[in-house]
């Protein structure tokens, strides 16, 4: 393969670039303060055997190395891309063609090729306006309503045998998913527009899944590394806001929800201490509120010891904590085998990672939930609740709904 060059270009704090639109087609990660959108392929990077091999990290920066970058106050190139739920589930990302970057409030536009070429604004611009038109999209079909009601009783089921499980253990925890299969495609990009009106505080997110494009809007930060600076925000105990004021309160003096947050918060601070000088962990989670339910987060912030802060990559810090039991369970590899023996559906990419990272190892992945598979004639859509001594399958049936809800919320809009 002939060498990569970077061509970069600032456009300012204003542009007129629709990322959504561009990310949508091809890959996107999003949020108020990190926009990185993707088109097209300059540089493919698959981890065979996902987060299980930690040696292929190296290999993967060496990749991102090699590009040259012809503009030195530029924002490096970004590999945008996924991991599956499974530890060992294939990694696969990409370096796009062309790349929409927003960070500190700058603009930027990145094109990745050979080295032999250097595009024009102009006309990476032209590239772009063609590839967001509307008329460029196939149009799917329209879904009038999302029965929240599919599928309960086999997922009430599905939580008794966890239970079963379970035990009267205090420190045992399996999340369990639920997935609804509506027979008629959506438009990805509606979707996320709709999701971005609704769930402004989420990560907005669009990686390619075979014949599907799974799009969501994330509320979970799974792992953020800057340089030293470290952070995660896990997010475990749920309420529905339509419950009321009160319940929401509760939630906080909720025995069960804050075991259910404590496991979760204790196994990352386990994970995440022997590669940081320091950990700040608040002494209790706060309430994290979205448009239909209500969590309890613990924003924890670590610092990579200078020693290890080239060999700590954002990758190796993911493979520290993923899955965390937020989203599989605890103890891991035990509630790995209940969810492999109790959900009768491979979960894929729901509840894996999305996110990027770059040649200097800075990096951040959210969990991919929230979203739906869009597919040209049906839709998978994925939620889960934490299931723990203490847990009432009829209320763990419902709280997956309410989380479906923010789908179906975004599908009625009009």
């Amino acid at each position: 393969m002939s060498p990569l060059a970077a061509t970069a270009y600032r456009l300012g704090s204003k542009h007129e670039i629709d990322h959504i639109a561009l990310g949508a087609q091809g890959r996107l990660f999003s949020h108020d303060s990190q926009v990185v959108a993707g088109l097209g392929v300059a540089l493919e990077i698959e981890l065979p055997r996902g987060l299980e091999d930690p040696a292929a990290f190296s290999d993967a920066s060496r990749s991102l190395e090699a590009i040259e970058l012809r503009s030195s106050d530029a924002p490096a190139p970004r590999a945008l891309g996924s991991f599956g739920f499974l530890p060992s589930s294939p990694g696969n990302f990409v370096v796009p063609e062309i790349s929409y970057l927003e960070r500190d409030g700058e603009a930027w536009l990145v094109h990745v090729g050979s080295a032999e070429l250097q595009p024009s604004l102009e006309t990476l611009l032209e590239s772009v306006v063609l590839a967001t038109r509307p008329g460029h999209r196939a149009q799917a079909s329209a879904i009038a309503a999302i029965d929240l009601e599919e599928g309960m009783a086999d997922y009430e089921e599905a939580v008794n045998r966890a239970l079963g499980l379970i035990d009267d253990r205090h420190d045992r925890k399996i999340v369990l998913a639920r997935q609804l299969i509506v027979r008629a495609g959506i438009d990805a990009l509606e979707l996320l527009k709709r999701l971005h009106e609704l769930e402004p505080s989420c990560t907005l997110y669009a990686v390619p899944n075979g014949q599907e494009q799974f799009v969501g809007a994330s509320p979970e930060l799974l792992v953020r590394r800057m340089g030293r600076q470290v952070e995660t925000f896990p997010l475990a105990g749920t309420v529905a806001l339509s419950e009321g004021s009160a319940a929401v309160h509760q939630l906080s003096l909720s025995e069960k929800d804050r075991r259910e947050h404590g496991l979760v918060v204790q196994d990352l601070i386990e994970r995440l201490r022997p590669y940081c000088t320091e950990l700040i962990v608040p002494a209790a989670p706060s309430l994290v509120m979205l448009r239909s339910v209500a969590h309890l987060g613990t924003q924890i912030f670590g610092k990579v010891q200078s020693s290890k802060a080239r060999a700590v990559d954002a990758l190796h810090l993911l493979a520290a904590i993923h899955p965390t039991p937020a989203v599989g369970g605890l103890p891991r590899d035990w509630a790995l085998e209940a969810i492999a023996k109790i959900e009768s559906f491979d979960r894929g990419l729901w509840a894996g990672a999305v996110g990027w990272f770059d040649q200097a190892g800075d990096g951040e992945f959210v969990l991919g939930i929230r979203g739906a598979f869009c597919g040209t004639d049906r839709t998978r859509i994925l939620a889960g609740a934490g299931i723990v001594q203490g847990s009432e399958a009829a209320a763990e049936a419902m709280e997956t709904s309410h989380k479906i809800r923010s789908i179906s919320d975004a599908l009625s809009q009009r």
